[in-house]
C-alpha cells in the first residue's frame, strides 16, 4: 500500500508538471478529464478495465481519482468520479480507485459518460469546477482486436553477475553469437506483447541503461512513476533511456497484485547492490531462489507481482 500511495503522489506531481499546471499556466478545465479503457478493441469474452484520468484538474491540488460505475439502458456506462484532494490514499465510501473491471459485455457500442467533481476529504465538500459530463465510446466487437506476442528471452553474464532480457530478434541473435561477450541464455523466457501491438492490453515497457562502469546495467519498467523518477535529477545523470517500447505487458492491480484474466504473474527481484540489476521471471521458485541469494522482491500486493504476461 505504501508503494501505491507513493505512486499516487509522484503521478499527480508529474501530471501537473507535464501539463504546465505546476506553475499555474494551464487552468483546471483546459485538459478535460476522461475515461480510458483497455483493451482498445475488446471482444465478447473480454473484461474491460476502466480508468479515470483527471486532465488538468491536478492544478487545483495534488490528489487521486476514485469513481463508481453504473450501466444504464441503451448501452450507457455512467462514471461518477471524484478528484480527491489528498496526497495520501483515503477511502471514499461507495467509490474505488482504478482500474474498474467491467464485463464481459455483449457486442455493441457503449457510450461512456463521465461526471467529475473535486472532493475535499477534510470537509466533505464537492464541487464541479468544469463541465458536468464528458462522453466517449467503447466498441465491443464480435471478436477481439488483433495482438502481436513474442518471447522475452533471458540472458546471464557470470562475470558481471547480471541478468538481461530482450524481445528484439537482432539482440537475441547477437547475444547468442557472442557479439556481446560473456552472455549466455538461462533457458528462461516469458511472453509479452510486441511494442505497439497489444491493442492497449499492455503497458509500454521502456529500457534504461547506466553506462557508469561501476553499474553497467539495464533496467526495464512499465511504471510511469519509475520512468519519471529516472528522467529527472539526480537519476537522469546515471540512467539514460535506451529503448522506447522494448515490449508491452499488462500490470497487476496496485493494491492486491492480482493479474488480469488470461495473464500470469511476472516477478521482479533487485540485487540490492551498487551495480543495480534486476531479474524478471514468471517462475516463483526462481524468484524465491534469488531472494534467498540476497535479492529483494519488488512488486505489488503480498506476492510482489511486477508485471502480468499474456497466456493467449
Amino acid at each position: 500500500m505504501r508503494l501505491r500511495r507513493l505512486l499516487t503522489v509522484i503521478i499527480s506531481a508529474a501530471l501537473a508538471f507535464l501539463s504546465g499546471t505546476a506553475s499555474g499556466l494551464v487552468p483546471p478545465c483546459a485538459i478535460a478529464p476522461f475515461v480510458d479503457w483497455t483493451p482498445g478493441h475488446p471482444g465478447p469474452a473480454d473484461i474491460v478495465q476502466l480508468s479515470v484520468l483527471p486532465g488538468s484538474l491536478v492544478s487545483i491540488g495534488y490528489g487521486f481519482a476514485v469513481f463508481a460505475v453504473e450501466i444504464r439502458p441503451d448501452n450507457v456506462i455512467f462514471v461518477d468520479a471524484l478528484w480527491v484532494l489528498s496526497s495520501v490514499s483515503v477511502e471514499v465510501p461507495g467509490y474505488r480507485q482504478d482500474p474498474y473491471a467491467l464485463g464481459p459485455l455483449p457486442p455493441g457500442t457503449y457510450t461512456v459518460k463521465l461526471s467529475m467533481r473535486t472532493y475535499d476529504p477534510a470537509s466533505g465538500a464537492t464541487a464541479y469546477p468544469c463541465a458536468d459530463s464528458y462522453s466517449s465510446s467503447i466498441p465491443v466487437g464480435t471478436v477481439a482486436g488483433p495482438v502481436g506476442i513474442a518471447s522475452v528471452v533471458e540472458f546471464y553474464n557470470a562475470t558481471l553477475d547480471h541478468y538481461f532480457i530482450t524481445q528484439d530478434a537482432k539482440e537475441i541473435t547477437d547475444l547468442d553469437n557472442g557479439v556481446h561477450v560473456g552472455w549466455q541464455r538461462t533457458g528462461q523466457a516469458f511472453p509479452a506483447y510486441v511494442a505497439y501491438q497489444s491493442d492497449r492490453r499492455g503497458r509500454r515497457v521502456d529500457r534504461y541503461y547506466a553506462a557508469t562502469p561501476s553499474i553497467n546495467s539495464h533496467f526495464l519498467t512499465g511504471l510511469f512513476a519509475e520512468s519519471i523518477a529516472l528522467e529527472y535529477a539526480p537519476l537522469v545523470d546515471i540512467w539514460r533511456i535506451e529503448v522506447f517500447g522494448a515490449f508491452e505487458i499488462a500490470l497487476p492491480d496496485a493494491s492486491t497484485g492480482e493479474c488480469p484474466l488470461t495473464t500470469i504473474p511476472v516477478y521482479r527481484t533487485w540485487n540490492n547492490r551498487p551495480d543495480s540489476n534486476h531479474r524478471y521471471t514468471t517462475d516463483r521458485a526462481t524468484r524465491d531462489f534469488m531472494v534467498a541469494r540476497g535479492h529483494i522482491a519488488e512488486g505489488f500486493g503480498p506476492d510482489a507481482v511486477a508485471m502480468c504476461a499474456p497466456t493467449t
